[in-house]
């Protein structure tokens, strides 16, 4: 997990997440990383769910 910074322009620091082991589509270690965006609230995130 890392603050990326305002990766999307919203004026909000966004997170990276890398998933080392992740296999997109069947590519053996490809890994993944997922952005999540920043608000000014409170939010569930499932990464399960793409």
């Amino acid at each position: 997990v890392s603050i990326f910074g305002d990766f999307n322009g919203d004026g909000l620091d966004d997170l990276a997440v890398s998933a080392p082991g992740g296999d997109p589509d069947s590519r053996g270690g490809a890994g993944e990383v997922y952005i999540i965006f920043g608000n000014n609230g409170e939010a569930i995130i499932d990464l399960g769910d793409p």
